[in-house]
């Protein structure tokens, strides 16, 4: 144990009441600390993979894929855990260009803004998402349009995130829920 808690030296903090902290290791894993018993501790580490919209990974038999606010019941903390993951990625994608790792290759702003909202857990304005993004140099569109649907309409523009590497945008950003979003 004394070698593996050298690595976890940056980030340390409270999580819940009746003991127990949060840990950012060295390679950027987040552990998290719950003192189950007096003088006792248990490790739980908790990785958070992103998966694009138009890949569908395959999951043991014994594993499914559900809703983040539709989750079924958890473990000792591992509601609070994704919770926190949860958080993690939504301040992300509001001061980085994370949204590559969840989107397709090419996509519209409308699709976008779903993914963007699916994230943030509040609705997202398409043209706000847009304006945001193209201002920071996050997505640019591509020279492609998507035909309108039946109901019809004008052909969508089709878009790609500029880089597929993480970087920093805005250290300052926060994508907050409308007003009038509870």
């Amino acid at each position: 144990m004394g070698r593996f808690l050298t690595v976890m030296e940056l980030e340390t903090g409270p999580i819940a009441a009746g003991g127990g902290c949060v840990a950012r290791a060295a390679d950027g894993r987040v552990v998290f600390v719950r003192h189950a018993l007096p003088g006792e501790r248990v490790l739980a580490t908790a990785y958070l993979a992103l998966v694009a919209t138009d890949v569908d990974p395959r999951v043991p038999a014994d594993t499914a894929w559900h809703p983040v606010g539709a989750l079924p019941p958890t473990a000792f903390d591992h509601e609070s855990i994704i919770g926190s993951a949860r958080e993690r990625l939504r301040a992300k994608l509001s001061y980085t260009n994370l949204g590559f790792a969840l989107a397709p290759a090419t996509f519209t702003v409308n699709e976008l803004r779903e993914i963007y909202a699916a994230a943030l857990g509040h609705p997202v304005s398409a043209t706000n998402l847009q304006r945001i993004l193209v201002r920071r140099g996050v997505i640019e569109a591509t020279s492609e349009m998507v035909r309108p649907a039946a109901a019809g309409g004008r052909p969508a523009t089709l878009y790609r995130f500029a880089g597929r590497g993480l970087r920093v945008t805005n250290p300052f950003a926060a994508f907050r829920p409308p007003p009038d979003c509870s």
